[in-house]
């Protein structure tokens, strides 16, 4: 749960933009490069999940 609070944080700060989750992991990786490759994926699916399932993600723009 708390590396998802930290995910959505960080997503937050990204901007109003329209990101593909390719994109998504990738900017994540570089901000956190000693991530594993898996461990970035999930953290993005984890993201995404709720963004593309409830209203939050109007909230966020």
């Amino acid at each position: 749960m708390v590396f998802a609070f930290l995910t959505v944080r960080w997503y937050a700060h990204l901007g109003p933009v329209v990101w593909t989750t390719t994109e998504l992991k990738a900017l994540l990786r570089q901000a956190v490069p000693l991530l594993a490759e898996r461990t970035a994926a999930n953290a993005i699916m984890e993201l995404a999940g709720p963004l593309e399932r409830t209203p939050v993600s109007s909230e966020l723009g």
